[in-house]
């Protein structure tokens, strides 16, 4: 079964949610659908979660934008991410200060691994 209508289909029947468009962007950025996945991410992001869960859409978010060519605003994401606190933070700001000095390429994010499980990625 194709996972992303299912998630895409979950995040409009329950917009509070924020881990269905973290999982539909996640799912977008390994199609390279930036335009796309950075809406589901926007979208995420202005729901209240934890600084983690915060951090991951802003981390992702990021990422989009470098890919679209908006350096700029991705910097602005990679920011509120390092001006964040909470618990389990410290890998997606060492992830953030990295791509802040060489953002990953396109291919490699196409080639990310993920879980649905556990609503988390890697690249």
């Amino acid at each position: 079964v194709e996972q992303l209508p299912l998630l895409e289909r979950a995040a409009d029947l329950d917009p509070a949610a924020p881990s269905y468009r973290l999982m539909a962007g996640i799912l977008r950025i390994r199609r390279g659908d930036w335009a796309e996945a950075f809406i589901h991410l926007q979208a995420g992001l202005d729901r209240p979660q934890s600084a983690f869960r915060r951090g991951q859409f802003l981390l992702w978010g990021a990422r989009c934008l470098e890919q679209l060519g908006r350096p700029a605003e991705a910097t602005r994401w990679r920011d509120n991410l390092l001006g964040l606190s909470g618990l389990h933070l410290e890998r997606l700001i060492e992830l953030a200060r990295a791509d802040a000095e060489k953002p990953p390429s396109a291919r490699r994010l196409r080639r990310l691994t993920y879980s649905l499980d556990l609503v988390d990625a890697q690249a």
